[in-house]
């Protein structure tokens, strides 16, 4: 997909994601951090889904929390230090 179109589909996740439909939101999510390796923004959506989903159902899935560690070791790659990627950090970590 083009990088415009990963873009648009991380707007339309973000949609979901506010709506509360984060099942519609985590594929799109992925779909967008896949395509856009570089790009902090989709990463950190992602992971938060992955997140949200299990705070939601009140249980942690090893799958659900390897891909959110995955999405969020990238984002660490790129920017450590941001405010976003710490505050998922630490939701991630009290989910264990």
């Amino acid at each position: 997909a083009k990088k415009f179109q990963l873009i648009q589909t991380n707007r339309d996740g973000m949609k979901h994601f506010e709506n509360g439909e984060i099942d519609k939101a985590l594929p799109m999510f992925e779909k967008a951090a896949h395509g856009l390796p570089s790009n902090i923004s989709v990463h950190m959506n992602a992971a938060q889904a992955l997140i949200s989903i299990m705070q939601i159902a009140g249980a942690k899935e090893d799958k659900k929390i390897d891909k959110a560690r995955k999405h969020l070791d990238i984002a660490k790659s790129i920017d450590a230090s941001n405010e976003k990627y710490l505050k998922l950090e630490n939701l991630l970590n009290e989910l264990k």
